[in-house]
Order: structure tokens, then C-alpha cells, then sequence
């Protein structure tokens, strides 16, 4: 299946792009698009806020993704999601290391708004790597399923869309390095429109980015025979449960970034979030309640090599379960606390 551009059509949003970015437009010129998405762009500016910070090994990809207008969109993020094409899922490869067992209990996906006709459902799927040909392979867990209109939409910054798994369906990777998905496939037949945020072009390996087609194959969005040919990540995470929260000492490691299980936990009045960083880096903690809504953010400004603390008052929160999310520019993990 050849696949000639990677740009999907979404009418409230990118309407005055798609006479430029039509279906008959080859890879080239998606490469030409690629190399204008590169281009500095003013950070100060109204519209290209630091909002969502995706790490990366290379310096010129640790930036954000802009909102409004559209050329801030093309800047700093591409975007996919339903299409032409029917692509039924699009999935993320992640790589978590370190001495600490643990399961995915959430995952967190940043969208474009979408354009809402039937209001379909869509849900999170985790798979485990296939070990011979690098693909998602057997699904391990599913999340609850989202109707379309549940989806955190951009206002002043990009907000996080968070799928939430049953406790019977938490997910446990057998290996460091497993797949995060978004399944899109019933929005076809309720005629809705949704996009992915992703990464912007040359941002990403693109070998680490799958697109599952109708049939069932799935293809690395960097395959330049099946697929488009682009080097990228899509903005997908993954939420952590340690299964020891009392061992401080335990980590899970994404990059250059380590994540120690926070500490009281249950909390009262105050929770510690215990991280430690291999390099220096900006350091950010976004709190999430479980309708995803943002209950607390925290600029640590740069932190230097080593263990490190922060202090969040659980005291003015509602008894219940939180989701925190910290990003780096060398990695990002995120867990969860429980305020009595």
C-alpha cells in the first residue's frame, strides 16, 4: 500500500492546508515539507507556546508544540490520525529500564480537536514487542474506551487525553521494550475526525512508529515502501504502578531519566516525587485527576546530574487517586499517588 502523504484532512482545523496537501502528492514532497518544519521559529511568539515538551537525544527536537495558527501546528508537531487511508491504530514503541517491576495502568495521548459527527469511541492498547520482527505483537492490555467528545482539547496549551485501565486490565510488559496505541478503527463508521499530535519531521526514528492498516498489517511510519517515509514519534505515554511503592530505592528509567516511586503514598498533607537525572535538564511535574484534568503543575527549572525531590501539597486535593507526569529533556515517566 503505497501512502503518498502524511497530513490527514481535519476540517475544523486544517481546512486551509488541504488544497496544499492533497493525496496525489508524492514522498518527495513530503521531504520538502519536512525540511520547512525545521525552520526556526519565533518561541516568544503568541502562538508558539512551550506546552508539550517531548524529549529527545537531540537538542533541536527537546522543543514543543505550538496550538493556533496553523503554521505553528506544522512547525513544532505533525499530526495523524483517521485518513484516507482507514489507518485503524497508531502505535508508539517505548523503552523502560531499571530494577523495578511494575505495570502500565494509563495512558496519556495529546490531540488535535477533533470534528465530531457520530461520536465514536476509541480506547489504549498495549502490546508487547514482537521479538522477531519488531512490530506490536500480543495485546496485553486495553484501557476503558472514550467517546470521541471526552477528548482534551487544545486551548491555551495542549491538554493530555487520559485513558484509564481497569485494574483487571493493567498491563505488565515481559520485555524493557513494549508498544502504547491508540485504537481509532470505529471512527470510521461514525464518520468522526481525530489527530494524533506527534513529534515534528526528523524528531523521532520513525522505526519506532506504527501505523495498523486495514487488514490487520502494521507498518513503521518510516518505511519508505509502505508507509510515509518520515522520521517521528507520536505524542503517546505511558502511566506506571510500581509493584513495591515502598522501595524508594527501586526505579523505572525512560532515557536519561529515572523515576523512584513517590513517597507517602497513600498522602495526607504532602507527597514526595523522587526522581534522579543522568544529565542536566529542565525538569516539569504536570498532576492529573482521573477526568485528566490538570490539578497542579510544577516548573522545577534545570536540575543538575543526580537523586532529586519535589514537594506537591496534597492538602488542598480531594481525597482519590492522581496521575503525575515528569518531563525532561532526556525522558519522561509518569505514576500515581493516592490522597486519603
Amino acid at each position: 500500500m503505497f501512502r503518498a502523504v502524511g497530513v490527514l484532512f481535519i476540517s475544523c482545523l486544517l481546512s486551509s492546508a488541504v488544497a496544499q496537501v492533497r493525496s496525489d502528492i508524492g514522498k518527495q514532497s513530503i521531504q520538502e515539507i519536512s525540511t520547512l518544519t525545521l525552520a526556526p521559529v519565533d518561541r516568544s511568539a503568541r502562538f508558539a507556546q512551550e506546552i508539550v515538551s517531548y524529549p529527545s537525544n537531540n537538542d533541536d527536537c527537546s522543543i514543543s508544540v505550538g496550538v493556533t495558527p496553523l503554521a505553528s501546528i506544522m512547525a513544532w508537531g505533525f499530526i495523524e490520525g483517521t485518513n484516507q487511508f482507514g489507518d485503524l491504530e497508531k502505535a508508539q514503541r517505548l523503552t523502560f529500564t531499571g530494577s523495578a517491576e511494575y505495570e502500565v495502568i494509563a495512558v496519556i495521548g495529546y490531540f488535535a480537536t477533533p470534528s465530531i459527527v457520530g461520536n465514536g469511541m476509541i480506547k489504549a492498547i498495549i502490546y508487547e514487542e514482537d521479538p522477531d520482527s519488531g512490530e506490536p505483537g500480543d495485546s496485553i492490555g486495553e484501557s476503558v474506551a472514550l467517546a470521541v467528545n471526552m477528548v482534551a482539547v487544545p486551548d491555551s496549551f495542549i491538554n493530555a487525553t487520559l485513558f484509564q485501565f481497569l485494574q483487571s486490565s493493567s498491563a505488565k510488559p515481559s520485555s524493557e521494550n513494549f508498544f502504547v496505541s491508540i485504537d481509532i478503527s470505529q471512527l470510521y463508521q461514525s464518520e468522526d475526525t481525530l489527530a494524533l499530535f506527534s513529534t515534528t519531521f526528523g524528531c523521532g526514528a520513525g522505526t519506532d512508529t506504527y501505523d495498523r492498516i486495514p487488514g490487520g498489517a502494521w507498518f513503521a511510519v518510516g518505511d519508505s515502501l509502505n508507509s510515509w517515509n518520515v522520521s517521528l514519534d507520536y505524542l503517546l505515554e505511558a502511566i506506571v504502578e510500581f509493584d513495591d511503592p515502598t522501595n524508594t530505592d527501586a526505579y523505572i528509567a525512560n532515557g536519561g531519566l529515572q523515576l523512584h516511586p513517590a513517597y507517602p503514598n497513600p498522602s495526607q498533607q504532602e507527597v514526595f516525587i523522587n526522581f534522579s537525572l543522568e544529565g542536566a535538564s529542565e525538569v516539569t511535574i504536570d498532576v492529573f485527576d482521573l477526568m485528566g484534568k490538570r490539578v497542579d503543575a510544577r516548573d522545577l527549572s534545570r536540575k543538575e546530574v543526580g537523586r532529586h525531590q519535589a514537594s506537591i501539597q496534597t492538602v488542598q486535593l480531594l481525597p482519590g487517586q492522581y496521575y503525575y507526569r515528569i518531563s525532561t529533556d532526556h525522558g519522561h515517566l509518569g505514576s500515581r499517588f493516592t490522597v486519603e
